[in-house]
């Protein structure tokens, strides 16, 4: 059986953040994608940038490892995937600009990522997936995305 790997990047309907920063003028994609993915994570990896300490301050209290030397830049925190922490990401995902708090987001079942969100939430990507769940993403995003998929089946 083929699997695929997609990613798709919000390029229209964006706004700049204070720091420069295009991010999607609606998020509205934000909660049913996110849903979608958390049900098969057993471990959530959320990099920020170091000075952004009201991200990072809000995902401590869950955090079951810690990252500050791998990237000079960033701090990684991984987190178990249980009520609280799929609340927060999935209700309250935005900081003070409206823009998703979190550099990156990463699902990961086993140690293995699968699933992406970048750039404060304008790009994403969805590895090793049958040709229906590519279908669904083709008719769940929006024409602001540009899509991209391929085969996958011979990448390990």
């Amino acid at each position: 059986m083929h699997k695929y790997s997609v990613h798709f990047e919000i390029i229209n309907n964006l706004r700049s953040t204070s720091e420069g920063w295009l991010v999607p003028n609606s998020y509205d994609f934000w909660k049913p994608l996110v849903l979608r993915y958390i049900k098969y994570s057993d471990t959530l990896r959320i990099d920020c940038w170091n000075n952004d300490e009201y991200a990072i301050n809000r995902i401590l209290p869950y955090a079951k490892k810690i990252d500050r030397e791998s990237n000079p830049n960033m701090t990684s925190v991984w987190l178990d995937i249980h009520f609280d922490v799929i609340d927060d990401i999935i209700n309250n995902p935005f900081d003070n600009e409206q823009k998703i708090a979190w550099f990156s987001l990463f699902l990961e079942t086993d140690e293995k990522c699968f699933f992406s969100s970048e750039h404060y939430g304008k790009e994403f990507s969805v590895l090793e997936v049958n040709k229906e769940e590519v279908e669904f993403l083709r008719t769940f995003i929006t024409t602001d995305f540009c899509f991209h998929t391929w085969d996958s089946s011979d990448i390990s």
